[in-house]
């Protein structure tokens, strides 16, 4: 096992993952700052790329959303999954947000209806 710096790739997935659950949650940099400890500028700064964090704040940012660590950590396994990320990465912050916002319309366009007729399997 390596002891060299952490893989480009984990640390851009790890802050694409927050903001996604930042999204999702509705929590601000503030609401999530409060939540671990730090500042609202130390959040900025790390969601931007221009601080490191430790695997406790790592930890802390993952329970503040009711997750764990490696929730957090885990890099898609899937080869296409993989290269799905690193595209999603390429892309500017605003258009990772026109990308989660299509992808929740998506979902509820998909989702079944509570009031749709159950079929037997």
């Amino acid at each position: 096992m390596s002891n060299g710096p952490v893989p480009r790739d984990l640390e851009a997935h790890v802050r694409s993952v927050i903001r996604r659950w930042m999204a999702t949650y509705d929590t601000s940099q503030e609401d999530l700052a409060a939540r671990i400890g730090q500042s609202q500028v130390w959040v900025s700064r790390y969601l931007a790329g221009k601080r490191r964090c430790d695997l406790n704040t790592l930890a802390a940012i993952a329970t503040a959303f009711g997750r764990d660590l490696a929730a957090l950590l885990t890099l898609p396994a899937n080869p296409k999954e993989r290269d799905l990320v690193r595209m999603f990465h390429a892309v500017d912050k605003k258009g990772q947000t026109a990308v989660i916002e299509l992808l929740r319309q998506m979902t509820r366009a998909t989702a079944p209806r509570a009031d749709a007729p159950r079929t037997k399997t």
